[in-house]
């Protein structure tokens, strides 16, 4: 299995490349398998390669087109949380991302999980605030980022009754910088990164 991440930056000349090592390895009976991950100009890359004759590289690689979505309601926020409250690193110990950085709080109960209501909310006001449409939808990127500052900027406060405040979580969607790429992208620039 092949994954080319921002693939909307290969050139016909690496596409030649991948096929010549498609077809090697076809030779030697192992099938590969290749996932292209990119912006929404992968797609143009597509069309101009079928105008331009590179139908080969169009049937190896760019059959199927499948679109990663961002984070659109309350539950994608809950099993994103849940994630950091489940997930141990290094992954044989028993230390969690929501552990790691509020041990107290965590040893007496508390879950990121149980405030996905609360930070959908959060970006909610910011959306809303920003005037940016009806249609909520955060990149995972900028989701990380305001997670990461709520871990990482409030973790002196850890104790046994810790919790996430509204405000807490309006700092670290603010902090995000989420409602500037939005904006960003409403004035007609380039998508950025996190689209893939």
């Amino acid at each position: 299995m092949f994954f080319a991440d921002e693939a909307q930056k290969l050139q016909v000349i690496e596409y030649e490349w991948l096929r010549d090592l498609h077809d090697a390895l076809e030779l030697k009976g192992i099938r590969m398998i290749t996932i292209l991950v990119g912006q929404p100009q992968l797609l143009d890359q597509k069309s101009a390669l079928r105008k331009s004759m590179n139908t080969q590289i169009v049937l190896r690689f760019m059959v199927t087109e499948i679109r990663f979505g961002g984070i659109v309601s309350a539950e994608d926020v809950a099993t994103c949380l849940a994630a950091y409250d489940e997930s141990c690193y290094p992954p044989e110990s028993a230390w969690t991302f929501t552990r790691f950085f509020y041990p107290r709080a965590f040893a007496a109960g508390m879950r990121l999980s149980t405030y996905a209501h609360a930070l959908w909310k959060a970006f909610e006001r910011a959306h809303k605030a920003a005037n940016l449409g009806e249609r909520i939808e955060i990149p995972m990127a900028y989701f990380a980022r305001a997670v990461e500052h709520a871990l990482s900027e409030h973790s002196a406060g850890d104790s046994d009754g810790f919790g996430f405040s509204p405000a807490i979580w309006d700092e670290a969607v603010l902090e995000s910088n989420y409602v500037l790429a939005c904006e960003e992208i409403r004035l007609g620039l380039p998508l950025p990164d996190w689209r893939s």
